[in-house]
């Protein structure tokens, strides 16, 4: 029989999950509960050249975190020039920045800097700018630093630091630029995405690899997100989740923060202008 219900709203639809209890002939009785699961409609679509979004207000809650984690899923082709995917900076400064970007060799890449001094540079030496989604998640604690693809911890080539470094938002002095799909520096904007992001979330802790796992494993071929808000069985850090932008998909989306920076957009339209509501980021290529 059906225990509880709870409903979820979307964009354009709701999510209803049941709770549900299955009672033996023995008379015992065995309590299922589902995964919390979100539907997962829309990403957003960078333009390469004018498109992100500015999630500067977290900069005071994360500018002190010597470890954590970052999850996003992304997908592009574009190999024309380096394309930040996330960027956490301090915008009076050209080399005070953590970043999160690809290459031209379609390679991505952690860097952290402050002032002068490179404080760790690694990269995934795999081509994933191949216009197939990918799920990435870097986690940093005191044991150092590790990086997931589509699930999997993978092996990086270091030029600066290795897998022990403990490098975070903490390493990089007056942050006060928080940005997806873009960089900003005393120089301006720079290395616009071009391509798909969705699901961004920012953690206070180091996943686990079975978080991870579970996180990935939830979206493919399914149509929905697992709820970072809810702890299931291998996922148990929604307590010390900081920031969840679900990029289009309705709940959690901060639609005030939503720029362009040549044709600034305010509200909750996405498709206004340069914003495009995207195809189920659960399609052909995943």
């Amino acid at each position: 029989r059906v225990e509880g219900t709870t409903l979820e709203e979307g964009l354009d639809s709701y999510l209803v999950s049941f709770d549900w209890k299955c009672q033996h002939v023995s008379g015992l009785s065995e309590a299922v509960a589902t995964t919390p699961a979100l539907l997962n409609d829309f990403s957003i679509s960078f333009d390469g050249s004018s498109d992100y979004v500015d999630i500067s207000t977290i900069a005071s809650d994360i500018n002190s975190l010597s470890e954590g984690s970052i999850s996003l899923w992304f997908r592009s082709s574009d190999k024309d020039t380096v394309a930040v995917l996330f960027s956490a900076s301090d915008i009076s400064d050209a080399n005070s920045d953590f970043l999160i970007h690809t290459n031209t060799s379609g390679h991505i890449k952690v860097l952290s800097r402050e002032t002068t001094t490179n404080l760790l540079d690694r990269t995934y030496e795999t081509d994933v700018v191949d216009n197939i989604w990918h799920h990435m998640v870097f986690t940093v604690n005191s044991n150092g630093n590790i990086m997931y693809i589509d699930g999997s911890a993978v092996t990086l080539t270091s030029a600066v630091g290795d897998a022990s470094t403990q490098t975070f938002f903490s390493n990089v002095n007056d942050i006060d630029s928080v940005k997806i799909g873009i960089n900003q520096d005393s120089t301006g904007l720079e290395y616009p995405f071009n391509g798909n992001i969705d699901e961004l979330a920012i953690w206070d802790k180091a996943l686990s690899a079975s978080e991870v796992s579970a996180i990935y494993n939830q979206n493919i071929g399914s149509g929905t997100t697992l709820d970072l808000s809810y702890d299931t069985t291998d996922y148990t850090s929604a307590d010390n989740l900081l920031a969840y932008w679900r990029m289009g998909s309705g709940r959690y989306d901060e639609f005030t923060q939503i720029f362009s920076k040549d044709e600034a957009v305010f509200g909750s339209e996405l498709n206004d202008n340069n914003w495009t509501l995207n195809d189920n980021v659960v399609g052909d290529n995943w």
